[in-house]
């Protein structure tokens, strides 16, 4: 059973896929005084002409809508139940545009059976209980089919139609709760039509289930009488009922609805939906027919009755808008979107979106008493006079919520003639056309005064200034901006065949540093050697010297002299991944 609520399910979730290709009802007309009853004609009289009576137009007569539904039907209880139908119709009406009342009534058939003789003989009637007792046999396999009469009163919330981003949902889901006064009647099939008890010969319980249900239905047919359910369940005792509980007599019970679904508009008039229900008795675990437990025992767990139905819905009193418009001429693919029908009724207000109308007419005033020139927007830069601090704006540029040219950077040169955009604070103020001076770093400093105080180097290199490279924390890899600036100071050291380069890395005295500034100066000389050619002689390996631990400094020490080939490692076991 439950592989086959699975295949109903997915169809459902395919159902409800396939809805993003319907439109519901579109903005309501509220202009149109046709669709209002006599009753709210003074309210709409009054919001038609602007007076101060009602700021509200008055609510549109909207069409019933009747439903012819169909599907599954299951029951939860003691036994396995087989795939049950359920058939109805229904007839429903807006209350508001999210609550609206729903009546309903339906006819289900289900049937059910187990594949374990476990049921104690409590379960069935005296008669046959004496059957059984006569053959010394004190259980039984339970067959059981209830026929099932669903009068419902539900309401349903629709929890989509009111949306505040778009014009209409393509779907209308919600949910439903009700009250339905249920009546079933369960029939077992426990005897043969000679009034035999069911003896199952040849069947064997202890084989697979699908086995043991083959063998059953082969016992069953074999059987006088076949199949047949003859056997009126037994019921309780009046309690929540409208029936003294006559064993055989149709059962009456209070029940509660909980329920979900979706509907799919396919034009004015009809619609098709898909629906989720259960229908719950109150304290009622007699509608499959067992109560008692194996041991003979009561059971107190509830039956609760479930369906999965597809309704085809007719709005009543509608004609096709489109026909209407395309004879009225008005078809131009925006009327349709008005809600105009023919008619003195529109479609059900779940299929509108109320907020339609109101923020239509904020984007597009037509009836609101504005004074001349109070939403003019001289510059036109989308802020209204009224607000704007900047009324003179030129055309096309950005501007604030007040209406001011936009300025990223906050150094006061308007976007649109700034040619520094983002103009980083350390570097204001900034120039007419927004570009700043930004100091040089401390760094720079430090080192722009060391070399002014270096002596003259014997070896004739003049190769200045050589920049440094920044290693990311933890890292030795060299990153593409690291990369890009070694080749620029390998075309510097190219030109200066000279100059010997110092490598220098630094770090503190752990050992995980000291091994870190050995791979970092590792991988600028490696860099520097095997990708721009250098000779390795050139430069001096240096490392975990004080400084900066996440930078390789580059400096001419032609007067020096030092390690000019890759030093052991110190610490391997610290390596760094790239």
């Amino acid at each position: 059973m439950a592989s086959k609520k699975y295949t109903l399910l997915a169809f459902f979730l395919f159902f409800m896929a396939g809805g993003a290709f319907a439109q519901l009802a579109g903005i309501l007309d509220y202009s149109d005084s046709s669709k209002v009853p006599a009753k709210r004609m003074a309210q709409q009289n009054e919001w038609a002409n602007g007076l101060p009576g009602s700021p509200f137009p008055a609510r549109p007569r909207d069409a019933w809508q009747f439903g012819v539904f169909g599907g599954y039907a299951g029951l939860f209880a003691d036994v396995n139940t087989a795939p049950g139908y359920n058939l109805g119709l229904s007839i429903r009406k807006a209350l508001g545009y999210t609550v609206s009342v729903r009546g309903s009534l339906a006819y289900a058939q289900i049937t059910g059976r187990s594949y374990e003789r476990t049921a104690t003989i409590r379960n069935i009637p005296l008669p046959a209980r004496n059957a059984y007792t006569g053959i010394s046999q004190t259980q039984f396999a339970p067959y059981f089919r209830s026929e099932v009469i669903n009068p419902s009163l539900d309401f349903i919330i629709s929890l989509d139609n009111i949306v505040f981003h778009r014009k209409q949902s393509n779907y209308n889901f919600y949910a439903l709760i009700g009250y339905s006064p249920i009546s079933y009647e369960t029939n077992l099939e426990v005897l043969g039509s000679d009034g035999s008890p069911h003896t199952y010969t040849g069947v064997d319980f202890n084989g697979k289930r699908k086995d043991i249900l083959d063998q059953l239905n082969s016992f069953y047919e074999s059987r006088p009488g076949g199949i047949d359910f003859e056997t009126p369940a037994i019921t309780r005792a009046r309690r929540n009922n409208f029936d003294d509980g006559t064993p055989g007599a149709r059962q009456w019970r209070h029940a509660y609805n909980l329920g979900a679904g979706f509907e799919r508009r396919l034009g004015d008039i009809v619609s098709i939906s898909g629906e989720f229900k259960y229908t719950t008795p109150w304290g009622d675990d007699y509608a499959d027919g067992i109560v008692y437990g194996p041991n003979g025992s009561f059971t107190s767990e509830n039956d609760a009755f479930f369906f999965g139905n597809v309704s085809i819905n007719f709005n009543l009193g509608l004609k096709s808008r489109k026909k209407f418009l395309q004879q009225a001429g008005k078809d131009d693919g925006k009327s349709a979107d008005l809600g105009q029908f023919p008619g003195k009724r529109v479609a059900p207000l779940w299929m509108h979106n109320p907020l339609g109308q109101p923020y239509g007419e904020l984007s597009n005033p037509t009836r609101m008493n504005i004074p001349k020139g109070w939403l003019e927007d001289s510059d036109g830069d989308g802020v209204i006079d009224q607000f704007d601090l900047e009324p003179n704006t030129p055309a096309g540029v950005p501007v604030d919520t007040r209406g001011r040219s936009r300025d990223t950077d906050g150094d006061g040169v308007p976007d649109y003639t700034d040619k520094e955009l983002i103009t980083p604070t350390a570097c204001q103020p900034v120039n007419a056309e927004g570009v700043g001076k930004c100091p040089d770093p401390q760094c720079c400093k430090d080192l722009e005064e060391k070399m002014k105080n270096m002596p003259p180097t014997t070896s004739g290199c003049t190769i200045g200034y050589l920049p440094s490279v920044q290693f990311t924390s933890g890292r030795s890899g060299l990153s593409s901006s690291a990369t890009s600036i070694l080749d620029a100071a390998a075309e510097q050291i190219k030109m200066n065949p000279t100059c010997k380069i110092c490598v220098v890395g630094h770090g503190g005295s752990s050992k995980r540093e000291q091994q870190l500034s050995w791979d970092r100066t590792n991988a600028v000389i490696n860099y520097l050697v095997e990708t721009k050619g250098l000779g390795r002689d050139r430069f001096v390996f240096k490392y975990g010297q004080d400084g900066d631990t996440n930078t390789v400094d580059l400096q001419d020490c032609s007067d020096e002299t030092g390690p000019n080939t890759v030093p052991v490692a110190p610490y391997p076991q610290y390596r760094t991944r790239n």
